[in-house]
């Protein structure tokens, strides 16, 4: 190539290269001419593209300026407002503690203290347990414990482990049994039979249907038959297995295995009772007698009495 066409290529060169200079300040001065600022609430973000592209007022990325991106903290929802990063806590959660740096920290449809929402504490109330389930409160009463008026305001006022009108459970009432005092404990109902009576059948059904200060056979206690002795009558009095002689006998030995052993009617020496001997006749051949009871005199067997003599003679 001569000296000449080198020079023409320069020359060339040198002017593209200066006219792209000036379509570059040209364009720049003309942007700067269109925006010269951005309006309030934009800015040019993006660095690349003329123009003031970003809304600053909203963008949770370029919050209130560029590159300020707001970052939601735990169980919140995040946006930005006016340029400044708000925040809104998701579904059962809530910031009660008022700081935003740990999040939403409460979890209201748990926490007993704040029950649905911050500050809403679940009352205490007497022998229950308090919980929050699903954001309300809850409870449930303690073991022995129920809720028998449908009335939280009292709690769980009714002791089902003694109560006989709610004996293990709301309405289960111990049934009155007769001639028995009725209980409740630990939640089942118990009886105990009233002085005098028992039930000697085992059947509460019946309550205590034995009269034990009567009933010759459960005398004083289930199973305690009054025995029968010889020539008495038996009889339960108070609970005490009683014998009465019949008439004409006597219980001469105090001992009533034997009954009443003694002929009082006949005995002459027990003659209309115990110890009452007949006297012997003076006369020979002479004896007691006892009738009905009644003492008498008489003659020995094979003899006869001589009212002449005043004795006994031979009967022959």
């Amino acid at each position: 190539m001569s000296t000449r066409s080198a020079a023409s290529v320069w020359r060339y060169a040198t002017l593209v290269v200066a006219a792209a200079a000036l379509a570059l300040l040209f364009t720049a001065g003309s942007a700067d001419a269109t925006y010269p600022t951005c309006p309030s609430g934009y800015k040019d973000c993006d660095s690349y593209k003329p123009g003031c592209e970003t809304c600053i007022s909203n963008d949770p990325n370029n919050c209130g300026d560029c590159g300020k991106k707001c970052v939601a903290p735990a169980y919140a929802f995040t946006k930005c407002n006016n340029g400044k990063c708000d925040y809104s806590c998701k579904p059962g959660w809530a910031n009660c503690d008022y700081d935003w740096k740990n999040g939403c920290e409460t979890d209201t449809g748990k926490d007993a203290n704040n029950c649905g929402a911050c500050g809403q504490k679940c009352k205490d109330v007497p022998y229950a347990i308090s919980q929050c389930s699903n954001g309300k409160c809850q409870y449930s009463c303690k073991p022995g414990w129920a809720n028998c008026d449908g009335s939280w305001d009292n709690g769980c006022e009714t002791d089902t482990g003694k109560d006989v009108s709610n004996c293990g459970a709301c309405g289960q009432k111990c049934k009155d049994v007769a001639y028995a005092t009725t209980q409740c404990s630990n939640g089942k109902c118990l009886y105990t039979c009233k002085p005098g009576w028992a039930n000697c059948d085992s059947n509460w059904m019946n309550g205590c249907e034995t009269d034990t200060g009567k009933d010759l056979n459960n005398c004083g206690g289930c199973g305690k038959v009054c025995k029968s002795v010889p020539y008495a009558t038996t009889s339960c009095n108070g609970g005490s297995c009683q014998n009465t002689c019949k008439p004409g006998w006597a219980n001469c030995d105090g001992d009533w295995s034997n009954g009443c052993e003694k002929d009082t009617g006949k005995d002459v020496y027990n003659c209309g009772g115990c110890g009452k001997k007949c006297p012997t006749p003076s006369y020979k051949d002479g004896e007691a007698t006892c009738s009905n009871g009644q003492c008498g005199q008489g003659c020995k067997k094979g003899t006869k009495f001589d009212s002449y003599k005043k004795c006994c003679v031979p009967s022959y």
